[in-house]
């Protein structure tokens, strides 16, 4: 089975100067607990509902504080023509693709 067989296709892309506030709606929304951020036609971090919370509100910083100020930078990816046991096995062994040249 491919990743493109049981991915998602409708994503929202946040962007770093929104608010956490509005990622965790967008997610409500959706129905997911990640999302990807982007600048400038750039994929530049992830934020999940867990950055949030304990990369956010937990270590004091308000609830209305933007997404730069929690999301996570380093991100993996996988390719939609990749097998779901390759990218479930890249992520298991925390070893995704970083985005370090071409495929």
């Amino acid at each position: 089975m491919k990743v493109a067989e049981v991915m998602t296709r409708r994503l929202t892309l946040l962007q770093p100067d929104q608010s956490t506030v509005e990622a965790a709606k967008a997610m409500a929304v959706d129905d997911i607990g990640a999302l990807p951020v982007g600048e400038s036609d750039r994929l530049i971090g992830i934020v999940t509902d867990p950055d949030i919370v304990v990369r956010g509100i937990a270590k004091g910083v308000a609830a209305d504080a933007r997404i730069r100020e929690v999301m996570i930078e380093k991100i993996g990816y996988c390719f939609n023509d990749d097998g779901v046991e390759q990218a479930a096995e890249a992520k298991s062994e925390g070893k995704p693709r970083t985005g370090r040249g071409p495929r």
